[in-house]
C-alpha cells in the first residue's frame, strides 16, 4: 500500500489561477444554493405578499437572470381588487356591481414586465353611463402601469440577492464557512 500525502489550502491561501478556480467552483455551487433559495421565496414567502400588497394574486412567478435579452420577472395573476385603481365612484360602482375582472399570462419566451397577455372584463355599459368609458380606460392604464413597475421591482430584488449571495466576499465566506479544501490547482479535495 503507498500512501500519498497531498497538501490542502483553504480558499484564501490559494493565489493565482488556482485561487480563480476555487472561486469558481464555489460560484458554480452557490448558483446552484441560489436557485433552491429564490425559488422558496417565490413560492412561499416575500415575493407573493410583495405581489399581493401592490394589488396582485399571483399565481405563478417567471424570471431569468442570465444577464442576456429577454431578462426580467413577471407573474401571471389577477388583481385582487379593481377599485383599488380608482377613485371614482361612479366606475366603482358598476365595478362592485358587474364583478369585474382583470388577469395576466405569460406570453412569449421572455420573462420581463413587457411579457404578458392582459385581460379586462368591463360590463358592456349602459348608453347612460358611456362617460364611464373614459374612466375605465384610465384604470386599465393603471393597472398595468403598476403592474409592469411591480414586475420591475420583483427583477430588481432578484438581481440585487443573486449579486449579494454570489460576490466575491460571499463565496470565500462560503467556502471557508463550510470548510472546503482544495489542493494547489484549486480543485475541491
Amino acid at each position: 500500500m503507498e500512501t500519498i500525502t497531498i497538501n490542502t489550502y483553504s480558499i484564501t491561501e490559494l493565489t493565482g489561477t488556482a485561487q480563480q478556480r476555487a472561486k469558481d467552483l464555489m460560484h458554480e455551487l452557490l448558483e446552484d444554493s441560489f436557485l433552491d433559495v429564490i425559488q422558496d421565496e417565490i413560492n412561499n414567502y416575500y415575493i407573493p405578499d410583495f405581489i399581493h400588497n401592490k394589488g396582485f394574486d399571483a399565481e405563478r412567478v417567471y424570471y431569468a437572470l442570465s444577464y442576456s435579452q429577454g431578462d426580467g420577472a413577471m407573474f401571471e395573476g389577477r388583481v385582487n381588487d379593481i377599485t383599488k385603481f380608482t377613485t371614482n365612484k361612479r366606475a366603482i360602482k358598476v365595478i362592485n356591481e358587474y364583478g369585474v375582472y382583470a388577469k395576466f399570462t405569460h406570453k412569449g419566451r421572455y420573462y420581463h414586465e413587457k411579457s404578458y397577455d392582459f385581460t379586462l372584463d368591463f360590463p358592456e355599459l349602459k348608453p347612460t353611463q358611456y362617460r364611464l368609458k373614459e374612466e375605465f380606460d384610465k384604470i386599465e392604464q393603471n393597472i398595468i402601469d403598476v403592474y409592469e413597475e411591480t414586475c420591475k421591482e420583483i427583477y430588481k430584488q432578484l438581481r440585487d440577492h443573486h449579486n449579494a449571495l454570489t460576490n466575491e466576499e460571499s463565496i470565500i465566506d462560503f467556502a471557508e464557512g463550510n470548510g472546503y479544501q482544495f489542493d494547489e490547482r484549486g480543485r475541491i479535495i
